[in-house]
């Protein structure tokens, strides 16, 4: 799935948007704002399935 030489810059960037939206989940907890801050961490569910799917296809 992430061969070559572009499956690092993919893993990258996946990870920089997971740990964007795992920020944003944060702050919308801090806010009080906790069914969005539920529906932006099951967003990052397929972010971190990808990641994983990097590590184990070896």
């Amino acid at each position: 799935m992430f061969e070559g030489a572009f499956g690092p810059i993919i893993v990258g960037l996946l990870r920089v948007c997971d740990v964007s939206l795992g920020t944003l989940r944060t702050i919308l907890v801090v806010q009080g704002k906790k069914y969005l801050a539920g529906f932006v961490g099951f967003l990052r569910l397929p972010f971190g399935l990808l990641q994983s799917a990097r590590y184990f296809s070896f």
